[in-house]
């Protein structure tokens, strides 16, 4: 049977996978919002499709973001890394063989039961967030919300566009920019980057599910070895 402290210092490798992970999606969310709302321009023009677009050939597009998928995000790799701190924590805590002693059990107790319990909140979180990122989106090709209307002093037509940032920069800007050869005030390498960035956020929220119940599996075992072999030294003092 492998030893509960194999068991204890390989449950540290996920842990700090699992740390490093949440950080790099935490700094890629971060900069994709960035470059979104500062570098990626929100209005834009297009070759019109309205009635009148002999009168008007270009149509101003308005784009804003919808902010659920980017906050469940964010949240996400700041519960994941807060417990996968907790867990390398928890590890140092429950190295020292003293540990074994019955009158530290409360002690075993709690920082088993916070770091399964905290990865299990990071696992739901990364999982919430994987989620969102395909259902927040609109009903039309780009997945957007879009409507239109028309300014009140000279009647020119204009459409608003809500799309999440993934959506936007690689469902419309990249496609649209690629069609026209370019677009008035978008600069299309930021798109590029913001796009390849909130897809690749996106699938990192499955790597980091699978690395928690990695992790939670590891604590487990641990504990569970650590119970049926503790030194008999150790045990009714």
């Amino acid at each position: 049977m492998v030893g509960f402290q194999k068991l204890l210092t390989l449950s540290l490798v996920p842990a700090v996978i699992f740390a490093l992970l949440s950080f790099i999606s935490i700094i890629l969310t971060t900069h994709y919002w960035i470059l979104t709302d500062y570098f990626v321009g929100r209005w834009l023009k297009r070759k019109s499709q309205f009635p009148e677009k002999n009168k008007f050939a270009w149509d101003d597009v308005i784009v804003d973001y919808t902010e659920s998928s980017t906050n469940v995000t964010i949240a996400s790799g700041c519960l994941c890394l807060a417990a996968a701190v907790n867990c390398i924590i928890a590890y140092c805590k429950l190295k020292p063989n003293a540990m074994d002693l019955d009158y530290h059990s409360p002690l075993r107790r709690f920082w088993v039961g916070s770091a399964i319990g905290m990865t299990v909140v990071g696992l739901c979180s990364a999982l919430a967030a994987l989620i969102t990122h395909f259902t927040d989106k609109g009903d039309d090709d780009y997945g957007c919300t879009t409507t239109t209307g028309k300014t009140s002093d000279g009647g020119v037509p204009f459409t608003n566009m809500m799309c999440s940032r993934e959506f936007a920069t690689c469902r419309f800007m990249g496609p649209v920019y690629d069609k026209a050869g370019s677009i008035p005030n978008v600069n299309r390498w930021a798109v590029t980057i913001a796009c390849n960035e909130a897809i690749a956020v996106k699938w990192l929220q499955v790597v980091l599910i699978l690395n928690a119940a990695l992790v939670i599996a590891m604590f487990a075992a641990q504990a569970g070895v650590r119970r049926k072999t503790r030194s008999p030294a150790s045990k009714g003092l």
